[in-house]
Order: C-alpha cells, then sequence, then structure tokens
C-alpha cells in the first residue's frame, strides 16, 4: 500500500497563553478578518492581558481555530498537501476549512455560534475512565443497569469519557472502580457535552449550518461522529451530529492507519494528538487497536499510556517554575506560573479557575496531562483498587467553568397582573353539574362566593378594568393585552373576579372566545375533529393535531369542521415543524390557505421557515389607516427565549424576499410584513407532554413577557404582542399562577387527552386517570430519534420509555443491525419488536418507497447506522399505533405522551364526577379549570388583602 501522510487538528484544551506568537505578524489580512468578524482582537486574546477569556469558550473556540489555520499555512508553504486530514472536535472545523469545504471566513462564524451554544448550556455532567479497562465500560454500563450514560469520547484503548446525569456517572464509577477496570475522575464541566442531553443544542446549530453552503471536502477528511471519511453532501448534517455525538477519535486513527497513513503533523498548538497517534500506532503493533463501537465482551488488550502534552510535567519529568503548558485538559489558565505558586497547572479539577479544556463546551478530548499533587486532584468516586494506587496520579483531563454571563437589568418596568376590561361571553357556558365540578384546594371566603357564577349559570358579562390599572404601552387592541399599576383608588376587588375576566380581552375579541383558554394540539388527531368542534360550539377553540398525518387526512378533517360548524365556525389546525420533510411542512400551509384556515399553532419550530412566514404574511395589508393588518393568526409555542425572540420580531428578510421573487407573496404583503411580528401569539411552554425542554414556568414566563415588552416597545407594533402559558396546566391553581405570572391566555394539552372526545383509545384513558404527578418520564423523539431530542411520556403501566431509551444507547453504541450483540438482538426481537430485525427492515423498505421517498432507502442500504436507525424508529411509530388502539397484547409498548399535568388534574377532579374520565368532556375541562383558577385567585388576593 502506497504510503500516506494525514494532517490533524487539535481541539479546546490545547490552547496556551502566547498561541499563535510567532504567526500573528506573517498573515495581517487573516487576523484583520478574524477581530473584524468576532469583535475582539486575537491577538490580544492570546498574548495580551485578556488571556484569562481563554477560559471562556466563546472567545477560545475562534481563538484557537484561527491559530490552528495560520499554523495549517505556515506548514502549507514548506509541505506537500496531505493525502488525509483529520481534527479533534472543534479542530475538524480546520480540517475542513484545509479541505475547502467553506472559506476562513464562514469558518470563523461557525465556530463562534458553536462556541456560543456550547458555554450556555447547562446540566448533566462528565466522568473520564482511564485504564486498561477502559475499553470494558460499556459492557460495564450494561451490567449495571445503566442507559442513560452516553460514551462521549473514544480517544484510545485505555481513556474514554462518559456524559450524562451526574448520579448515573457516580453509579457507573462505581461500577468500574468495583470491576477494577481503571480510574474514574469526575471532570469540571457544566453540562453532560458530545451527549443525547447536547440535543437541542443540536438542533440550533443544525438551523444555523443551515444558511451557509458547505462544499463537499476535495481531500478526504475523517468525521467525527463516523470515524470515517465525508460523503458526498454530509458536512452540515455531521457538523450538526458532533454536537450530540461522541468524537470517535480512536477509530478515526486506526481508519487513516488501514488507509496506509504512516506520518502526520500536527497543525496547532501542543503534540497532544501526536501523542494520541503514537500510541494507536503502539496498539496496532500489539493487536489491540481500536474497533469500530465496541459490543459487550470485547475488550481491547491494554495500550500504551498516550503521550503528555509538549512541556507538560510527567512522572518522569517533574513540573518547573516555567509557564504551564496547556495542553488538551489542562485546568488552570495557561499563564498560570509556577506550578506551585498559582492555579493547578492543568490538574485533573484543580482548585484554580478552569481552563477552556473538554468543560466549557464539551469539546476536548480526554487525554493525558500534566500531573498534579494529590491536594489537587478530586477523589475518584468509590475507593481505589490496590491494583491501581501506586500507578500515581490519572491522567488530567479537566475543563473549565463555564464563565457567567452578567446579569442584565429587566427590560423596562414590570408589567402588573393582566387585568382586562373582558366581553360578553359568545355563547353560554357549558352545563356541568355541581358536583362535577371539583373545588380548588382550600376554602372560598363566603364573601366572595357570589363573584363567580354557579357551575352551569349563564357566564356574567365582563366588567369595566378596575380602578387603578391602566392600559400597558405594551398590551393590544383597546381594552386588552398587558396592564401597568398606576397611581389612583385601591384596586376595589381582585382581577380574577370571574373566568370571564382572566388573560387578554383583546385576544378573546380576536380568537372569537369566551375565555382566555385554548385546547392545544396532540399529534395523529389525538385531539380530534370531535374534540375541536365541542371546543368551538362552547365558544371556544381547540387546534385539531395534525403532527404525523399526510395532507390527505389533514384536508378531510378542515372539511368535516367547516361541514360541523358553518363557514365561520371557530377552529385551527397545527402546524408541526417537519425537520426531516419540509415539502410536507410548506405543502401543509399551502393547503391551510387554500382553504382559508384562520388560526394555525406552531410547534416544534426552533427559527422561522419558509411555511411558517407564507402562512403568516398570506394577505397581510394595510388597513384604511395605514395600520398593518394579517388575516392570520399564528400562535408560536417556544421553550427557548431565543426563540421567542425570532417569533417576536419581523419575519426574515431573506425568507421574505425569496417567497416575494418566487411570487408567492405580493409587494403589498412583504411590505405590511415588515411592521408586523412573525407570530402575533406566543406562547411559553414549560415542561409539557410530547417533545419538551424540560422549562420551567416561573422563569421562563417572566423571561419571555420581558422580551415581548421591550420588543414591542422598540418596534411599535400596533397590536402588540400576547404571551400565554403552556405546560404543567392540570388544576386551577396551575392556571391561577400563570395568570400572575402574565399569562395573556393559556393553553392546555395532556388534560385533553383523557376526554370522551380525544381521538385515541379508551384503554388509554384508562392509564392516563390513574396517573399521578410523578408517573411519567423521558424518552427519545421518534421523529428526532438520530439527534436524541425527547418527549414525555407516561411512565405507569407501559414500559415503553425504558425500551426507548435502550434502543437509543444501541444505535450509539453500535454501527450497524449486524453489529449488535446477539443477547441485545433477542431481546429486540422477540420481547420487544414481536418479529425479526429483517422484518422490520423489509416493511420500513416498503413504507418509503409506497411514500415516494426511495432516497431515504438509497441513503439505508448505503449507511448501515441509518438502515439501523430506520428500523428503530418502526418501533415508535408502531408503539403510537398500538396505544391509539388499545391493542391489549400490547399494552407494556404503549407510547402515550403526556405531562404531569394529567396527575394533577386527577388529584384535582378525585371525589367528583370528573374523576372517572367519560364525564370529561373538553367543555367541561376548560370550565372546571377556569372556574376553579378565579376562585383562587379570589381567595388568595383577599387573604392578601386582610
Amino acid at each position: 500500500m502506497t504510503r500516506q501522510s494525514a494532517w490533524l487538528f487539535p481541539g479546546q484544551g490545547a490552547q496556551r497563553r502566547g498561541m499563535g506568537r510567532e504567526l500573528f505578524d506573517r498573515y495581517p489580512d487573516a487576523m484583520a478578518a478574524a477581530d473584524r468578524i468576532l469583535g475582539f482582537s486575537v491577538r490580544e486574546l492570546c498574548l495580551g492581558d485578556a488571556a484569562e477569556r481563554l477560559t471562556d469558550t466563546r472567545y477560545l473556540q475562534p481563538a484557537l481555530f484561527v491559530v490552528n489555520e495560520l499554523t495549517r499555512r505556515a506548514c502549507a508553504a514548506r509541505e506537500p498537501a496531505p493525502d488525509y486530514l483529520a481534527g479533534h472536535s472543534l479542530g475538524e472545523y480546520n480540517a475542513l476549512l484545509a479541505a475547502d469545504a467553506f472559506d476562513f471566513e464562514t469558518g470563523l462564524a461557525l465556530v463562534a455560534r458553536r462556541g456560543e451554544l456550547m458555554g450556555r448550556a447547562t446540566g448533566g455532567a462528565m466522568t473520564a475512565v482511564v485504564g486498561p479497562g477502559a475499553a470494558r465500560i460499556v459492557d460495564l454500563l450494561v451490567e449495571a443497569g445503566i442507559d442513560d450514560v452516553d460514551l462521549a469520547n473514544l480517544n484510545s484503548t485505555e481513556q474514554v469519557v462518559l456524559s450524562g446525569p451526574a448520579e448515573s456517572l457516580r453509579r457507573a464509577a462505581g461500577a468500574v472502580t468495583a470491576a477494577g477496570a481503571g480510574r474514574c475522575v469526575p471532570l469540571r464541566v457544566s453540562a453532560a457535552f458530545h451527549s443525547r442531553y447536547m440535543a437541542d443544542a443540536a438542533r440550533e446549530f443544525a438551523a444555523f449550518l443551515a444558511g451557509f453552503e458547505l462544499r463537499d471536502p476535495r481531500i478526504p477528511v475523517i468525521a467525527n461522529v463516523t470515524a470515517r471519511p465525508y460523503r458526498p453532501g454530509e458536512v452540515g448534517r455531521l457538523l450538526a451530529a458532533q454536537v450530540h455525538s461522541a468524537v470517535r477519535w480512536s477509530e478515526s486513527m486506526a481508519h487513516l492507519r488501514s488507509r496506509g497513513v504512516d506520518r502526520v503533523v500536527e497543525q496547532g498548538p501542543g503534540r497532544v494528538l501526536t501523542g494520541l497517534w503514537d500510541a494507536a500506532v503502539k496498539d496496532a503493533a500489539n493487536g489491540s487497536a481500536a474497533k469500530p463501537r465496541p459490543a459487550a465482551g470485547s475488550a481491547p488488550a491494554p495500550a500504551a499510556a498516550a503521550a503528555a502534552p509538549d512541556g507538560a510535567p510527567t512522572a518522569e519529568r517533574p513540573a518547573s517554575a516555567g509557564p504551564a503548558s496547556a495542553g488538551l485538559g489542562s485546568a488552570g489558565p495557561a499563564s498560570a506560573g509556577p506550578a506551585s505558586a498559582g492555579p493547578a497547572s492543568a490538574g485533573l479539577g484543580s482548585a484554580g479557575p478552569a481552563s477552556a479544556g473538554l468543560g466549557s463546551a464539551g469539546l476536548a478530548p480526554a487525554v493525558p496531562a500534566p500531573a498534579v499533587s494529590a491536594a489537587a486532584m478530586p477523589a475518584p468516586a468509590g475507593p481505589m483498587p490496590a491494583a491501581h494506587a501506586s500507578a500515581g496520579p490519572a491522567p488530567a483531563v479537566p475543563a473549565p467553568a463555564v464563565s457567567a454571563a452578567a446579569m442584565p437589568a429587566p427590560a423596562g418596568p414590570m408589567p402588573a397582573a393582566h387585568a382586562s376590561a373582558g366581553l360578553a361571553p359568545a355563547v353560554p357556558a357549558p352545563a356541568v353539574s355541581a358536583a362535577a365540578m371539583p373545588a380548588p384546594a382550600g376554602p372560598m371566603p363566603a364573601a366572595h362566593a357570589s363573584a363567580v357564577p354557579a357551575p352551569g349559570a349563564p357566564a356574567v358579562p365582563a366588567a369595566a378594568p378596575a380602578a387603578g390599572v391602566e392600559p400597558s404601552p405594551y398590551g393590544a387592541r383597546a381594552g386588552g393585552g398587558t396592564a401597568r399599576a398606576v397611581s389612583g383608588p385601591a384596586v376595589g376587588g381582585p382581577i380574577g373576579a370571574a373566568p370571564e375576566r382572566l388573560g387578554s380581552a383583546a385576544f378573546r375579541a380576536d380568537y372569537g372566545v369566551r375565555y382566555a383558554y385554548l385546547a392545544g394540539s396532540m399529534y395523529k388527531g389525538i385531539a380530534s375533529t370531535e374534540l375541536v368542534a365541542r371546543m368551538a360550539r362552547a365558544g371556544l377553540l381547540g387546534y385539531f393535531g395534525t403532527g404525523g398525518l399526510r395532507t390527505e387526512r389533514i384536508e378531510a378533517a378542515i372539511a368535516t369542521l367547516r361541514a360541523e360548524l358553518g363557514p365561520d365556525g371557530g377552529f385551527g389546525m397545527n402546524l408541526l415543524h417537519a425537520l426531516h420533510d419540509p415539502p410536507l411542512e410548506e405543502a401543509t400551509v399551502r393547503l391551510f390557505l387554500r382553504h382559508r384556515v384562520r388560526f394555525v399553532e406552531a410547534s416544534g419550530f426552533t427559527q422561522p421557515t419558509r411555511a411558517l412566514v407564507l402562512y403568516r404574511l398570506s394577505g397581510a395589508h394595510r388597513d384604511g389607516t395605514g395600520r398593518a393588518v394579517a388575516p392570520n393568526r399564528l400562535l408560536a409555542k417556544v421553550s427557548r427565549p431565543e426563540v421567542a425572540t425570532a417569533f417576536m420580531e419581523p419575519a426574515p428578510e431573506a425568507l421574505v424576499r425569496g417567497l416575494l421573487a418566487e411570487g408567492l407573496l405580493t409587494a403589498a404583503e412583504a411590505e405590511a410584513g415588515r411592521a408586523l411580528p412573525l407570530a402575533g401569539e406566543v406562547c411559553a411552554e414549560a415542561d409539557s407532554a410530547g417533545h419538551t425542554d424540560a422549562a420551567v414556568a416561573y422563569t421562563l414566563m417572566p423571561a419571555t413577557t420581558g422580551l415581548r415588552d421591550r420588543i414591542v416597545a422598540e418596534r411599535g407594533y400596533p397590536d402588540g404582542i400576547r404571551v400565554g402559558a403552556a405546560g404543567g396546566l392540570g388544576a386551577p391553581e396551575s392556571l391561577a399562577a400563570a395568570f400572575v405570572l402574565g399569562a395573556d391566555f393559556v393553553v392546555t394539552g395532556s388534560v385533553n387527552q383523557c376526554t370522551p372526545q380525544a381521538g385515541t383509545s379508551d384503554a388509554v384513558k384508562d392509564l392516563l386517570a390513574q396517573a399521578d404527578v410523578q408517573d411519567t418520564g423521558y424518552a427519545p423523539a421518534g421523529d428526532m430519534f438520530e439527534i436524541g431530542a425527547r418527549v414525555q411520556v407516561l411512565r405507569r403501566g407501559t414500559l415503553f420509555a425504558a425500551r426507548a431509551n435502550k434502543l437509543y444507547q444501541a444505535y450509539r453504541q453500535y454501527d450497524g443491525l449486524e453489529a449488535i450483540d446477539d443477547k441485545l438482538r433477542r431481546t429486540i426481537e422477540d420481547g420487544w419488536f414481536h418479529r425479526e430485525l429483517e422484518q422490520v427492515w423489509k416493511e420500513t423498505r416498503e413504507y418509503y418507497l409506497r411514500a415516494g421517498r426511495p432516497q431515504e432507502v438509497e441513503r439505508a442500504e448505503q449507511d448501515p447506522r441509518h438502515r439501523m436507525a430506520l428500523v428503530f424508529r418502526w418501533y415508535f411509530v408502531h408503539s403510537t399505533r398500538m396505544a391509539m388502539r388499545g391493542d391489549p397484547a400490547e399494552r407494556v409498548n404503549y407510547q402515550i405522551h403526556t405531562g404531569p399535568a394529567i396527575g394533577a388534574f386527577n388529584r384535582f377532579a378525585a371525589g367528583t364526577a370528573l374523576a372517572d374520565w367519560r364525564n370529561r368532556h373538553v367543555d367541561a375541562v376548560a370550565e372546571a379549570l377556569m372556574a376553579g383558577a378565579a376562585r383562587v385567585l379570589q381567595d388568595r388576593f383577599s387573604s392578601l388583602a386582610r
């Protein structure tokens, strides 16, 4: 085989103070471009007083990218181009730049955004496993029953890094220690990097990448995610996947050796990757080279230890008084000075400020670093086996703490409670017997009992705004929106005197509803036409669940609702983000426009899309007074401030211009749209059923209303923006809290699935009616399986969550179906799927061919891991179908999306007629919750007034 060479680019952790000193003056144009794009001086960061910011991943990643690139340019001037390129995590961007996949300025933009996303991630932990038994870690995790921990870095046969929940990592460390498999050292990180828990960041980064033109590499680049060269069209997909996937470095080095590479040149500070290459060469000589995703039982023979970074202290070379060498994994600042004086020089878990090693972005590999004193080294979990006690300090694999951003002051004055003028009810309230209407927790003072209509009584016309309140400048049209406290007489009574007065009057007017209350969508038509029609007949509004349905089924649902409710009947439709099928998303919007659907709920979106802009701006115009008006009301569900911001701003100009150029929007629609928010209603969705970010309402709502107040003030929107609340709304107290937090409206979900009108089986409703608040869990999302997105599901009475998580663990562990060990394969086929995996693939293949998506089949037949993902995704479709059918033989496999709200409602309804779900008509649930919320507010406010 022809002898080959490769250039290797290090990742975060290789940085050191002074890096690039000899290069900056040689490339003034590159430095000027970097400073312009990044907004800070790379030279000052690396050489000057700002060097302490090398501990902040937001600055470090682009700076290291620049130094790596300048090193490459200097090398290219004297050496021929290599045959292969590879980079460790962040370094992969340098490899792709060297292969002309994008230009220097594009690369800077990408790594700056990546550093920002990684730097703000929190939650979870990481642990390094170092020793000759590291290759057995998968077996040990399986034997210990730990299924929520991922392999984050596979650097050599003696070195891996685990990522996941802190408690699970402690259990894993105990299992490793008990087996004498090596040392486990917790890393100083802020989140579970390179794991399924970074799926949200991966989705955001994927959306960002979509805005760039990425070319196929001209020189083969080994991808971290696959340990194989990039194939045509893969750059964007694999860079996004890298954020939440393991860095398969040892396999990458083994692949280079298999292609005849016998010489590597490290392009960047330090020589850590050179050391790992040397270890891979020794492994090959000893017959213990890395195998792709080792299965249980495959324990490679011990390998030689990886080399320490240049200049780093080792057992043979003690630390000197000179500057610390911040190789991959150094923990103290590179400028720490004498090792004995300042912060620990590259210690795992040192007491000084952490440097930008594996921690702040989860990007640096777990590699040996300078030795540290015993005092600086945190004790591993559990006792250290005697066999390892004399080996000396464990190789350092630290990561610095993420620097905290300064806390901004609230934007403007904080609005008071959202008092509103209210409107006369559109229709009488649905009759609910007194027995059916549970009382909220706690007695209602007799003095206020008459303020709320008795159940079943006609709704009371709304009163005028309470004294002492004036319309907020951020509110909507006359009489509605938010309100601010002003000087004047004290409020004569609580704002919740009647359910008709809760929330925004303008919202109720625009949506034509009695209450500021909506029934949110549930996929696969679980939020059925029957449910939506019943809400409409009660003077309320619900959204039909279009997710997972073909356009023909959606169109039939629209026709059914039109026939039942008449041409002016109020109903809404859901638009679920089609991550893998943008044409479906746009086809659904065209369907809505053709049938004049005026209310759409957008869910699952992380940024605006063409389809959303097309829907919102179609028909937009200026009225007789010159005010911008949009007839289509878009309600966006969000769980992150940055996503909320995107929906509160006008539609992105690039998307507007594209639609305008294609003739899909008129010039008048585009012009009016520039004066309108993309979504007139933004719903802050806390921990909820289905796809969830597990956000907390107490923090998410103030953040969202504050954003709204600032943006509306800046933009001067004529109708403002209404902010709603969703997630966890299962008891009157929850709704009352939402309104106190500033909600203009509320959106319920889980409670409506357990009603006679929900389009799912009685068996599912029986299970939901027995659930308590703690009976939910998290599982991978079938539609976003590969990137590890999560859904919240019912845990009680079903094994779906446990099995789905096992499948995702297997997907991350194995290269394809053929690699799955026999024991797990038998469990899946015999116990879970009740059919052979090959039969599942045959059914899946036929489905995609019938659906007109042959490209999925072609890709799966070329990529064993994609084929495995499609087979595993079959289980998610199957588990939903069985639940909706109520197949008793498949009960343990039921996939039931729900949140803790169902448990809260069950407690609220206990001892009343609503305890039986057959009495929980969707409008009766709304009536009970809203009337109960009004009583709670009366009780609480009157108590405070005493």
